[in-house]
């Protein structure tokens, strides 16, 4: 390649109707190779605005210029989107180990799951692997890793090296006095948020039940708001960072505030500082297991509100307005 210019197509369907834009990447002439083989890899970026609520995407690159003896060449690559889902598996159930395994989708078209990995082995000391997440960009996952004795690490592992588990392992959040539970990354995957819940009765310093915020490269942790907040307010349970990155979502156990045992949903901002969570969900109703819409906006949850003894799948905006049935399991 000598010369020349690199152009991104992609295409989409939104509502049934199919669209194909371009966008043109940086110019590539000022980059010039004399050997067939690229020491170095080039960068190039672009922006592109696919609609939410789009899908069969796909990403065409397109190169124009010089290749080798011809001068005005034309050659085309299809980027595959492939979109993968984590969970966690235990074969036989009861005290046997359970690990963490991704599948994907055998095409745009087709709703059949195929391609099972199974990411973790039984060499890294842990007896179960649960609440696998993934980072925004697909490239990190992190799980819980619980022990024999049933104490809760979180485990970060780098999907693109070429080491195998568990040499692929970025870094292990573990203290003794403490448990941490059910990882949710950041938007830009540098940020873990977490339930800490102490194993022993803390100090006027300390919460027995709080939401923290991990940093991925160095280890250290922080409140998301003042440790008051969490004082005030416990037990927490299972946080989720919104895809924006500026709220956050988690379950609030109301067997201290009522005289049956249920779970309603809150929020909080990012970052929290001194601010009180918000309740979303009546606490007279069993409401849990948030998650957030791909654009924050909206949140699914499992709820009782419908007054039945089933979990049902609900939806509602995300301040908590326009609670709907998404699904009955009835």
């Amino acid at each position: 390649m000598q010369g020349g210019t690199f152009s991104l197509v992609y295409q989409y369907t939104l509502y049934t109707s199919p669209v194909t834009r371009k966008v043109l990447l940086e110019d590539f002439c000022a980059v010039t190779y004399a050997d067939p083989v690229n020491d170095e890899y080039v960068r190039l970026q672009a922006g592109v605005d696919i609609p939410y609520g789009s899908n069969v995407i796909s990403l065409t690159l397109v190169y124009r210029g010089k290749l080798g003896d011809e001068d005005d060449a034309v050659v085309g690559r299809v980027i595959p989107l492939t979109s993968r889902i984590a969970y966690s598996g235990q074969v036989g159930c009861g005290n046997n180990q359970s690990h963490i395994y991704t599948i994907g989708q055998s095409g745009p078209d087709d709703a059949k799951m195929t391609d099972d990995v199974k990411i973790t082995n039984d060499s890294d000391g842990y007896s179960w692997r649960v609440w696998p997440a993934w980072s925004a960009d697909g490239k990190t996952l992190a799980f819980n890793g619980i022990t024999s004795e049933n104490h809760y690490d979180i485990v970060v592992i780098d999907l693109t090296s070429e080491e195998v588990y568990p040499n692929n392992i970025k870094t292990v959040f573990h203290d003794s006095s403490a448990h941490f539970i059910h990882p949710s990354f950041g938007p830009d995957g540098t940020k873990i948020m977490a339930e800490r819940m102490l194993t022993e009765h803390p100090d006027a310093t300390d919460a027995l039940d709080s939401i923290v915020i991990f940093d991925v490269n160095s280890g250290s942790f922080e409140f998301l708001a003042d440790v008051e907040v969490w004082r005030e307010n416990d037990p927490n349970a299972e946080p989720t960072w919104s895809p924006k990155g500026d709220r956050v979502i988690f379950d609030h156990d109301n067997s201290l505030d009522t005289q049956w045992q249920t779970q309603s949903i809150w929020s909080i901002g990012y970052p929290g500082t001194s601010e009180q969570p918000t309740e979303l969900t009546d606490k007279q109703y069993y409401c849990w297991r948030p998650a957030w819409s791909p654009n924050g906006e909206e949140i699914v949850y499992a709820s009782k509100q419908d007054g039945g003894q089933i979990f049902d799948m609900w939806v509602m905006g995300k301040a908590g307005s326009s609670q709907r049935l998404l699904h009955s399991s009835s």
